[in-house]
């Protein structure tokens, strides 16, 4: 897609050629370029914006129709926001976000990447060049800045998106132990760590991982953690050694079914059923004993 005005600049989409694609422009009257591309896939389409718009000309975000999956919007967007590491939003910045948040769209940006764009005439590194995405999409794709290409102003980026991926299975993290916390010592740790943090920078992504790093390194030092799998609330290491005696009885039945062996198996697994409802019945017991109604609320009027 060539620019109109000038003798050079534009947009392009090159697809390899063994990939099904249809190409598109979008009309903005002269203002943002914006080309893109239908690929279609085994089971879905996949829809990707090519976006330029130069700083003396409008956005026009509103060409660009979104659907709700399936989806991705890169390019240069020559504006301005604390997002993605400039240290002060512009209006433009502004338009883009909040354009951002009407699309429900989520930004592959990472604060912690290297800046894209160094300006010849200012000498500073920056950071114009933006990805969003539809959110299944976003969950599955990877962005890594390059090396420099030819002495390019912009740095090249890489975007993987990974269709097959499988999602993991799901991961309980450790609980914390708040009971046996030495509250105290978090407090002193917390603020000392705190303290350390560059609250005048104006980078609040920065700021909001360094605040959330120092307190969870306080709490690691000062609340224990762990939990145990398939947790039993009543479990005991005298239940623990009954339900073995009964696996073992089970297994002996099995190899060699006599009937001293069968009555083996009927007098373990008796035991181990009253010992467990009696487990059972103790540990209600005592949850029930802890409750208090004071804490409910009035309940006359219920």
């Amino acid at each position: 897609m060539d620019r109109a005005e000038g003798t050079k600049g534009g947009v392009i989409v090159l697809v390899r050629n063994d990939i099904q694609a249809v190409e598109f422009t979008k009309d903005t009257n002269g203002n943002a370029e914006i080309n893109g591309i239908r690929i279609a896939l085994k089971n879905k389409e996949l829809l990707v914006y090519n976006f330029y718009c130069p700083a003396n000309k409008q956005l026009s975000l509103d060409a660009i129709d979104i659907p709700d999956a399936g989806c991705l919007i890169l390019g240069d967007f020559n504006s301005h926001s604390q997002s993605w590491e400039y240290d002060e939003m512009d209006h433009r910045g502004e338009e883009v976000e909040n354009w951002q948040i009407d699309q429900n769209l989520q930004l592959l940006n990472d604060p912690e990447d290297q800046d894209t764009f160094y300006s010849r005439r200012w000498r500073t590194t920056s950071t114009p060049d933006l990805g969003f995405a539809t959110d299944d999409i976003a969950k599955c794709t990877s962005r890594t800045v390059q090396d420099q290409l030819a002495g390019s102003d912009h740095r090249p980026i890489m975007l993987t998106v990974d269709l097959n991926m499988k999602r993991s299975l799901t991961y309980t993290p450790p609980r914390w132990t708040y009971k046996k916390a030495n509250w105290s010592k978090f407090a002193s740790r917390s603020d000392i760590l705190t303290t350390r943090i560059n609250i005048n920078t104006r980078q609040i992504d920065k700021a909001n991982k360094a605040l959330t790093k120092a307190i969870l390194s306080a709490a690691h030092e000062c609340i224990p953690r762990g939990s145990r799998r398939n947790y039993i609330p009543y479990w005991s290491e005298e239940l623990q050694a009954l339900h073995e005696e009964v696996t073992e009885a089970r297994d002996n039945v099995e190899k060699e079914p006599s009937v001293d062996n069968n009555i083996h198996l009927k007098a373990k697994t008796a035991r181990f059923r009253r010992e467990s409802n009696t487990a059972v019945r103790n540990s209600w017991h005592k949850k029930t004993a802890q409750l208090n109604l004071r804490n409910c609320g009035d309940l006359s009027d219920r």
